[in-house]
Order: structure tokens, then C-alpha cells, then sequence
């Protein structure tokens, strides 16, 4: 119909057919203004989204999965006995926070700085990133301190962190470097050396070789980092930079499996180090994540014998069982999701018949495994049919 025959249509109305018409019309309205917040909602924050598949073979193909500060790669191997094998590989688990260091900033001499600056925190905290870089740079051209100036850049650097542009986040980490040293700000040096650190670990690599050199750069500035922070001065900041060096460990590439053992061995002993701060009654959710990560990399270590390879999965299954002491599912449900499917999966390799619950305990809360739910419903019913 086009819009003249409608025009005639409603001239030729009668006057209370046109009023009931206009009632219909607003209510039709006042229904789509209420459903359409409801139809347009997003997902909630922090749930994962996929990136892949990467095809690694013939009978394998690995898949990553990223959210906010979340990283899993799961490899599905087709020629296992089962039919299908899930291997949540060892890079699942909380990834890299950065530092939220101030400095002060609060406390600057120049007024202005000091309103444009918790303005900018709180578009940060909002998560706003563009409003907050822009009112941070403000900051920047006004702040001449350069102990101040450091922690700005730093902030900024967080801010392009936090949306995955890696190399825009270095730049101002390096200004804010070069600034906190001419300030001789130790403190500010470690943090922003973190924040580096980071970046040359998230950051894509174009071949082996060039990732391989991005994460030995990254573990070069963690250790940098800890001669600063040490455990009894700075025990928050040693801990989450162990965490971050242990991550750092697990993805170092190694030339054999006697190298990847090590490799995967320094890992497990920085996820310990860091368990010396993050004790279970004081930081729960970090004891609960730092205890994920040494399950993971005990999955992954490298065994001579059987019964290594036992003594490697008890001790996985160790972690996993601390960790969801903390990681209940109505409070953590996607931090429950994957440290119940990392559970099943290294019980089904056991045999264990509890691996089918953790493995639907992880399926009842898919959503946070975008596409690798199917598999792991693959999984479940291929489990259940051999019982």
C-alpha cells in the first residue's frame, strides 16, 4: 500500500474509528519503548567471544576465546579413542590486569588538572576509555611534573590497554618510563613496566619467531618489574606480577620438551609465589584465579612416566578443587564455567566417572564458551554413550 492509498484510507474514516486508531497506535508505541531495551541488551560484561577458528591439522583445530581479562585456547583433537578430546590449554586463566597507579595526581598544585583528572577516572571506571584518553591527555598538557606526568601516560597506556590496542598502549608506557625515571619514581617505573610487559604479551605476532621474542621481552620486564616490587614493600604488586610472569612462562615457545618442562615448571613456582600473598580469607578472587592457573599449567607439563603424568593431573585437579571453593556458580558463573570444564576435562582423561558432571556443570553455563559448547556437548554425549 502506498503512502496516498493510506492517506485516502483514514480521510475516509469516521471520527471514532480515527481516535481508536490513534489509541492503538500509542499503545503499540508505549509497548516497543518498554521491549526495546530489553531486545537490544548486550551481553554482560566480561563474557567471552570468539576469535578463530585457527586451523592447526587435519584432525585438530584450535580455537581462542578472549573476554575482559579472560583467555582460553581450547584444542579439539578428533583422533582421540573417544572420538572427541577438549584440551583446555593452558592459556585459561585470568590474563594480565594492569597497575592503577596515581601517583598523586589528585594532589597536583594545578586545580585544573585535579578536576580533569577525576573526571577522567571516572569515565575509566565507566569503562568510557575515549572520554577518559581525552580528558587524561588534557592532563597532560597541563601537569609539568614529571613524576605526575608518568603516571598520566601510564593511565593512558591502561586506557588503550584495556580496549587491545597493544602498541598504542606502549607508546605511553614508554613516555610515562622515560618520565618516571627522569623523576627517579621507582614505584612508577615497576608499574609501567608491567604495563609494557603486557603488551609485548597480548600484542599479535605475525610468525613463531616474532611471538617467541615478544614474550621473552615480556617476561624481561616482569623480572625488571619485581627488583622493584619486592614481597615485603610491595606484596599486592610482587604477587599480581608473579601471576603475570607464571602466564608469561606458560606461552614462552621452547626448542625441546626438556625446555618446555622447565618452562612450564617456573610457571607453577610463580603462580606459588604469588599464593604466598593472595591468601584464600584475604583475596579471595585472586587466590581463586591464581590457584586456576597452576592447574592449568600442571596439565601441560611434560611427564617422563606414567606416573608423572598422574602426579601432574592430582595436582591439577588439586588446584581446580581450591579454586572452586572460591568460583561458585551463582557468583563467578563464568569463572565457574571454566574452571568446571578444565576439571571434567582432566578427570576424563582419568577415567574418573566425576568427570561427566564437572563437564556438564560447565555446559549448563555455556554461554561464557561461546561455539566450544557444542564440543563440549559433543563431548558429554559421547562420554554417556560408552557408560
Amino acid at each position: 500500500m502506498s503512502f496516498e492509498q493510506v492517506k485516502v484510507f483514514f480521510k475516509d474514516l469516521q471520527l471514532w474509528q480515527k481516535v481508536a486508531a490513534g489509541v492503538i497506535v500509542l499503545i503499540i508505541g508505549a509497548i516497543l519503548r518498554f521491549l526495546w531495551p530489553i531486545l537490544k541488551r548486550k551481553r554482560p560484561e566480561g563474557t567471552s567471544s570468539v576469535i578463530g577458528p585457527i586451523t592447526t591439522g587435519s584432525n585438530s583445530q584450535t580455537q581462542v576465546a578472549t573476554g575482559d581479562g579472560i583467555t582460553q585456547n581450547i584444542v579439539v583433537d578428533k583422533s582421540m579413542d573417544r572420538g572427541v578430546h577438549i584440551k583446555v590449554e593452558p592459556g585459561a586463566q585470568a590474563v594480565i590486569n594492569v597497575i592503577d597507579y596515581q601517583d598523586g595526581i589528585f594532589h597536583s598544585t594545578i586545580t585544573k588538572v585535579k578536576t580533569l583528572f577525576d573526571a577522567a577516572r571516572n569515565h575509566y571506571i565507566k569503562r568510557n576509555f575515549a572520554d577518559a584518553i581525552e580528558k587524561f591527555k588534557r592532563c597532560l598538557d597541563l601537569e609539568i611534573d614529571p613524576e605526575k606526568r608518568g603516571a598520566l601516560n601510564l593511565q593512558i597506556g591502561n586506557c588503550y590497554y584495556k580496549q587491545h590496542h597493544y602498541l598504542k598502549a606502549a607508546e605511553f608506557y614508554g613516555a610515562g618510563l622515560t618520565e618516571s625515571r627522569q623523576a627517579n619514581d621507582k614505584q612508577g617505573q615497576a608499574s609501567i613496566l608491567i604495563g609494557i610487559g603486557n603488551t609485548y604479551l597480548m600484542r599479535p605476532a605475525s610468525s613463531g619467531s616474532s611471538r617467541g621474542n615478544n614474550v621473552r621481552e615480556a617476561v624481561n620486564h616482569y623480572k625488571t618489574a619485581l627488583q622493584i616490587f619486592d614481597k615485603d614493600e610491595y606484596p599486592v604488586q610482587y604477587a599480581m606480577t608473579q601471576n603475570n610472569l607464571g602466564t608469561a612462562y606458560t606461552d614462552l615457545p621452547a626448542a625441546t620438551p626438556e625446555q618446555r618442562a622447565q618452562n612450564v615448571r617456573n610457571a607453577i613456582d610463580c603462580y606459588k609465589a604469588a599464593l604466598e600473598i593472595y591468601k584464600k580469607g584475604e583475596y579471595p578472587v585472586d587466590y581463586a584465579i591464581t590457584q586456576n592457573n597452576p592447574g592449568n599449567a600442571y596439565t601441560d607439563l611434560p611427564a617422563a612416566t606414567p606416573e608423572q603424568r598422574a602426579q601432574n593431573v592430582r595436582n591439577a585437579i588439586d588446584c581446580y578443587k581450591a579454586a572452586l571453593e572460591i568460583r561458585k556458580k551463582d557468583e563467578y558463573p563464568q569463572s565457574y564455567c571454566f574452571t568446571a570444564a578444565n576439571m571434567g576435562l582432566i578427570l576424563l582423561e582419568m577415567d574418573d566417572k566425576n568427570a561427566i558432571y564437572w563437564l556438564k556443570e560447565a555446559y549448563s553455563v555455556r554461554e561464557f564458551l561461546p561455539d566450544q559448547g557444542k564440543s563440549l556437548e559433543e563431548v558429554i554425549n559421547r562420554v554417556c554413550d560408552q557408560e
